[in-house]
């Protein structure tokens, strides 16, 4: 997919979604298939056009937020989403393009992270899940 002719504040509010889909779908996903690479593509879009033209504060703020909530329902991996090869030969690497280097986590996710930007399991709440006896 070319993002050429899509403005950042559309790339942002699609990363946005991205992650809000993924939190929602998280059983579903293939931590290894081209989900998780289209995805990520997104967001290397925003880095990319971040190094040539810095954001509004209010821009950084929500990418911030955004890339929190990835984050939580991903865990660090050993290799990158596209390869090591690809990786060395792209010039990518694990600080600058953190993003590259998730992974899917399903029992962390079905255990610890919020279903969606800014909604939280019962249990965080205060509230026992079902299932699960109160703390």
């Amino acid at each position: 997919m070319s993002f050429a002719r899509v403005n950042l504040p559309a790339l942002v509010a699609l990363w946005a979604r991205q992650v809000d889909d993924l939190a929602r779908e998280i059983d579903r996903i293939d931590p290894d298939g081209a989900d998780m690479r289209e995805r990520v593509a997104v967001r290397h879009e925003i880095a990319q056009r971040l190094r040539i033209r810095p954001a509004s504060a209010e821009t950084r703020d929500l990418l911030h937020e955004f890339d929190d909530a990835f984050r939580a329902v991903t865990a660090e991996s050993l290799t990158c989403a596209y390869g090591d090869d690809r990786a060395a030969a792209e010039g990518w690497t694990r600080q600058r393009e953190w993003y590259f280097w998730r992974r899917v986590s399903a029992r962390r996710i079905r255990q610890d992270a919020p279903r969606s930007v800014g909604e939280h399991h019962p249990h965080e709440l205060g509230e026992p899940c079902i299932g699960s006896q109160a703390p």
